[in-house]
Parts: C-alpha cells; structure tokens; sequence
C-alpha cells in the first residue's frame, strides 16, 4: 500500500501563508498611500497625491469595500491635518485653500478631485470645492463617462428616479469638462451628489455652461483657480421634484481665487438666477465674496490668514479676470 502524500496539505499551508502575506501587504499599502495623500500639503505635490489615489482605486476597484475604507480613513487623516499645516504666505498654504467651513451637522464626502457638504434636508450640495489646473485641463484621458448614479457615502442621497419627468436636468456643480485628466475623477462627478435640478436650455446649457467656461480660462491663464460652486439655499421657499423631494434652486453660485505671480490674493463671486437668459453675460451677476458669503450664510477661503482673506474677499478687481467674465 502507497502512503499518502503530504504534498497537497503543504500546498494548502503556502497558498494560506502567501494569501496572508499578500493581504497584509494590501493593508500596509493602503495605510501608507493614505498617508502620503493626507500629508501631501507637507511633501507630495497634489498631482502626485491624486494619482496615489487614483492607483489605490484601479487596485482594489471603485466600488470595493477596500476601496471605501480607505476613503474613510483618508477623510479621518486630512481632518487632522488641516491643523498641523504650515501657515505663513498664502503660497504655502495652497492644499485644500478651496475648502469652505463646514456645516455643523452635515456630512462632507471627498470623491476623487473634488470635497463636497451634503445638505440632507434638501438633497443637494450646500457647496463643492475643487482645485482646477491648467494642467488638467490639458490632460485629456477620459472622455464623458454618463454614469449618473446615487452616492452611497451618504446616509441618504438623491436618486435617479427623482429627476425623470420632472423638467430639470441633472446639472453638475463640479463639471465633468474639468476632470478629464482621470477616469476616476470623471466617473465620480457623476454622483447626484454632485447634481442640482436645472433649467437646461437657458441654464445648464446656457448661462451657467458660460460661468464653467470662464472658470476654466482662469485656469488655462493663470495656472490654478481654486473654485467653490453650489446652490443657493437661503431663499426658499423651493420648488422640489421626485419622490424624496430634491430642492430646485433659484440660483447656483461660484466663488473663485486666484494666487496672482505676485502673491496677490484675487477672488472674485457669482450668483446666478434660473430665470437669467441664456445670452446674458455673467458680469450682470458678479458680486464679492464677502457679498455671497451673505447671501448663503457660508464662509469661503477660511485658510487663508484673517488679514488677507478679509482684504482679498471685501473687492473684485475686474480688469484682473479674463475678458469672458465681462
């Protein structure tokens, strides 16, 4: 009679030792990349910090439970170190400029590229920040991806059903246009949380698309703008549409800020009306910050040092933004 063999069962012992290996490298990983991200401000240039990102994604995939975990503690690492940033010039406090306070209650969620304030009560946005590059809009990996869907990093978020039949389009807050430079990014401006019910043909596609476009020329001008974008919801009643009752706007504004050459902090503001026209100029609606800060009750640029923050927002200086703002 033949013995058995032990082959199979020490087979089965380095499959466990290598799965385990490999599953702690996995988790090590993670910890490290979500390191480097949350500490990028100290070290990593943000580019590098988004595509540390962008890889984590591709490996354990978008909508794993890796994945999601590692966002949250992502989230965890750059709360904390929002206070240990260096604070001198404004040039050196660049990472998360576009970041407004939060709102006491209200969950605030990072996709890929950009933060946002979830408002529970009236399933939308109180506001999304991104920071827009020259280079990414040179960066063209990703063509429109039309994934509209539900962000389940919220505990409720808007759904599908709620904008069919109702007359308004999904309008991006953060434009799919701005985030071509990754698939991931791309894809992630398509959660509705990222959306607010628009008037399309004057609005999303008019004079809300010219406020986008000008946007964007601050990029492409200057190199970066750092941009604030959002409903205004402080002057309800509204109108709401579907099931869970998703407010419509009365208006979407933007705040934006440009590190000029000199160190010169410039912003400038917007508030635009759903009734505007689609052939209106978007100069009809500047405004300061320090004006649009009144009008929602929130508060923009709360990294930069009181003094300059409080001369930079309280004026606009026109001549300095590119000639579509006109």
């Amino acid at each position: 009679m033949s013995k058995k063999s032990d082959t199979p069962k020490t087979t089965r012992k380095s499959g466990k030792r290598r799965t385990g290996k490999a599953l702690l490298i996995t988790i090590l990983v993670i910890i490290i990349a979500a390191f480097l991200v949350a500490l990028s401000p100290l070290f990593l240039p943000r580019a590098t910090a988004n595509r540390v990102t962008a890889t984590v994604e591709k490996i354990v995939g978008v909508d794993s439970v890796v994945n999601k975990g590692y966002k949250k503690l992502l989230a965890f690492l750059q709360d904390f170190t929002r206070n240990i940033r260096p604070a001198s010039t404004p040039a050196s406090r660049i990472e998360g400029l576009e970041i407004p306070a939060y709102v006491e209650g209200h969950e605030v969620v990072r996709h890929t590229g950009y933060t946002l304030s979830w408002n529970e009560q009236h399933l939308v946005a109180d506001w999304v920040a991104y920071e827009l590059t020259a280079t990414e809009l040179d960066t063209q990996e990703s063509s429109r991806s039309e994934d509209f869907r539900p962000d389940e990093s919220v505990r409720r978020s808007s759904q599908l059903d709620d904008y069919r039949g109702s007359g308004y389009s999904r309008g991006h807050l953060a434009p799919a246009q701005d985030f071509k430079w990754s698939a991931n990014a791309m894809s992630d401006t398509f959660y509705l949380t990222n959306m607010v019910p628009q008037e399309q043909d004057n609005y999303n596609g008019g004079i809300w698309l010219k406020a986008e476009n000008a946007t964007r020329d601050c990029a492409r001008i200057t190199g970066t703008v750092y941009v604030v974008t959002g409903p205004v919801l402080t002057d309800g009643p509204f109108e709401t549409i579907g099931a869970n009752k998703v407010t419509v706007p009365k208006q979407c504004y933007k705040a934006l800020l440009i590190i000029d050459t000199d160190g010169t902090v410039q912003t400038i503001a917007m508030s635009i009306p759903q009734t505007a026209k689609k052939k209106e100029s978007i100069s009809n609606y500047l405004m300061t910050v320090d004006e649009l800060e009144k009008l929602t009750g929130l508060d923009f640029f709360i990294e930069l040092d009181d003094e300059i923050e409080e001369a930079a927002e309280s004026k606009y200086d026109i001549d300095f933004w590119p000639k579509s703002f006109r």
